[in-house]
């Protein structure tokens, strides 16, 4: 959060601060003893010494030479042992104690890893995956001019679900984008679509800016809404996970 790196062990919650307190805008968790973070100019990682306490390891002495004035990293993935920091200008590959930004033809609206590649939505372009140390692409299509894509996700199987913040959902079957529940566009467009994984259940969970959360089954059938009116402090959805349990946790623009 805008205050560091918030853990929850079950019973209590801990808020570790960063050397400046520096804002936190993504977080991915390798293990209980390494955890991967990023947000406002800044890169790194937290691991646990022998006590479990949580230690920060900033990767800026490494990073910061690539940064942009307002430099933000909002999307983290992991793949094999190298490490992808999405900002809206690059991609910022870690391994072996090197950082390697790999520049992209426009602005980055997000990252996703799918199976075993890393896909990589470009605005007004399309989409590209990440080979060795650049971006290669893998759908380029005029269907992409003036949307921006918020999601993308496996989808039954080898296609693709693309979420956009204001022109609905598609699926990509390999050859063309078809609309994903078009009784539900108008919804997703008046809401502005903006977070989506598919849970341990095979559900769309759907998170929006405006009206909290609604769930799918994977045809598009509708489950279930939650927002303010039923129990969400917040309507803005700014990320979506799961547990073992199959609870589903949504993080807010204001609360969890």
């Amino acid at each position: 959060n805008h205050w560091g790196l918030l853990v929850f062990d079950g019973v209590r919650w801990e808020l570790h601060k960063l050397p400046d307190e520096t804002i936190l805008r993504s977080v991915l968790v390798v293990s209980d003893s390494l955890i991967y973070t990023s947000g406002y100019r800044e890169l790194g990682y937290w691991q646990a010494d022998q006590f479990g306490r949580l230690n920060y390891h900033s990767l800026n002495s490494l990073a910061a030479k690539y940064f942009s004035n307002n430099e933000e990293s909002w999307h983290i993935s992991m793949l094999d042992d190298q490490v992808y920091f999405h900002t809206y200008t690059k991609i910022y590959r870690y391994h072996n104690n090197t950082i390697i930004p790999l520049e992209a033809p426009a602005s980055i609206n997000t990252q996703h890893r799918i199976g075993n590649k890393i896909l990589v939505a470009v605005r007004d372009t399309g989409i590209y995956s990440i080979e060795k140390d650049q971006l290669e692409p893998y759908i380029l299509s005029d269907f992409f001019q003036n949307k921006i894509v918020r999601f993308i996700l496996p989808y039954k199987g080898d296609q693709l679900m693309i979420g956009t913040n204001l022109d609905g959902i598609f699926i990509w079957d390999g050859k063309q984008f078809l609309q994903w529940n078009p009784e539900w566009t108008d919804y997703f467009k008046t809401n502005e679509v903006n977070r989506a994984i598919i849970d341990n259940f095979g559900q769309v969970v759907i998170g929006t800016i405006i009206d909290g959360v609604s769930i799918f089954d994977q045809d598009g059938h509708f489950l279930a809404n939650y927002n303010t009116s039923n129990g969400l402090q917040n309507n803005t959805v700014l990320g979506i996970a799961t547990d073992k349990f199959n609870n589903i946790w949504l993080s807010l623009d204001n609360g969890i």
